[in-house]
């Protein structure tokens, strides 16, 4: 009898999918000049870590307009996130003129000083061409830059490219790639994103099995769409065709039952969202995600933290998140991206 995949394996099953495709980083940046014809975007609200940490190091709470003569002289002194905040308020018209040229200016400064946000927000303004020259290829190399500096917005977005060939050669192989990267980061998009292509089967080996288990991690990661995702995949208690997902429960419900901690976490999820014709039960959820974590699952922890930290099914208590979520990232280093610590 063949092991089943649990589900570390099944995310192992992905990464080796991806690792046996030719190409990489390196690849991409030579090909990230190459002609791009088809539509699409990638996320045009990249991550802004900078946005409010700058001006709790200045002068507490201040005005656009003080905020902006801060962020320029540090910017001036050769701060990378002041320089890309003092973009984001010419790019949002904040204590300024809105001026998306002037913030393209700022943001490129603090790319080239290091900032790898800010290459992917650059990246972003390039793509959607609003008041500067719409140009997918200077797009795609601003996000290989941020990618291989571990920026997961970077990385899904670059994998969209290559899934549609925008900036870069057409090719669903290397955005599984990306998408498994930003999802190993913990972006929760990245995960929904290589879920959709184990579904179809595009550039890699068609997988319902894996593709649930994306899905779910993205899920508990904090992925609003990526729950979505695994509703459109069960048949929610409000779908035509409540059949499909009382079988999934069924199923996980016996697994579960006889120990499977992997089925615990998939049925924690359709407990929470109402399957099966019956309203969402976030307390009886909680019970089943303390029993996946219980049993060493990392992503049991994750999801019970959320509910901790939302006081969901569960008393409000931040301090007790915050233990599960340290205790998942020691279980499993994949549920330490930046996305999963995040309730």
């Amino acid at each position: 009898m063949a092991e089943r995949a649990g589900i570390p394996r099944l995310f192992a099953l992905a990464a080796a999918a991806a690792a046996g495709m030719a190409g990489g980083c390196g690849a991409a940046t030579s090909e990230a000049t190459e002609a791009a014809e088809a539509p699409g975007q990638g996320d045009r609200e990249a991550l802004r870590p900078w946005t409010g940490r700058s001006e709790a190091r200045g002068a507490g709470a201040i005005t656009p307009q003080r905020g902006v003569d801060w962020y320029a002289r540090a910017c001036d002194g050769g701060n990378a996130r002041a320089c890309a905040a003092l973009g984001e308020h010419y790019e949002r018209g904040r204590g300024v003129d809105k001026d998306l040229r002037t913030a393209a200016e700022l943001y490129d400064l603090a790319c080239r000083r290091g900032l790898a946000e800010a290459c992917t927000v650059l990246g972003t303004l390039f793509e959607m061409g609003d008041e500067l020259p719409r140009d997918h290829r200077r797009a795609a190399s601003l996000y290989v830059m941020a990618c291989e500096d571990g920026e997961p917005v970077a990385c899904k977005n670059l994998g969209v490219a290559y899934r549609l060939g925008k900036g870069v050669r057409q090719s669903a192989s290397r955005a599984a790639r990306f998408f498994l990267k930003a999802c190993a980061m913990g972006h929760g998009s990245g995960c929904v994103a290589l879920a959709d292509l184990f579904r179809r089967g595009e550039g890699v080996d068609r997988s319902g099995e894996v593709s649930l288990y994306l899905q779910l991690k993205g899920c508990v990661a904090g992925y609003e769409g990526a729950c979505r995702a695994m509703d459109r995949a069960a048949g929610s208690s409000s779908s035509r065709s409540p059949p499909r997902a009382r079988r999934l429960a069924a199923r996980a419900e016996k697994r579960c039952a006889s120990g499977d901690e992997d089925a615990c976490i998939v049925l924690g999820h359709l407990v929470l969202r109402g399957h099966r014709g019956a309203r969402s039960d976030p307390q009886r959820a909680a019970e089943i995600y303390r029993r996946a974590c219980d049993m060493n699952r990392a992503f049991g922890c994750l999801a019970l933290a959320r509910l901790y930290a939302r006081g969901e099914g569960a008393p409000l208590d931040e301090q007790r998140a915050a233990h599960l979520r340290a205790r998942a990232c020691d279980l499993d280093p994949l549920a330490c991206g930046r996305q999963a610590s995040e309730p």
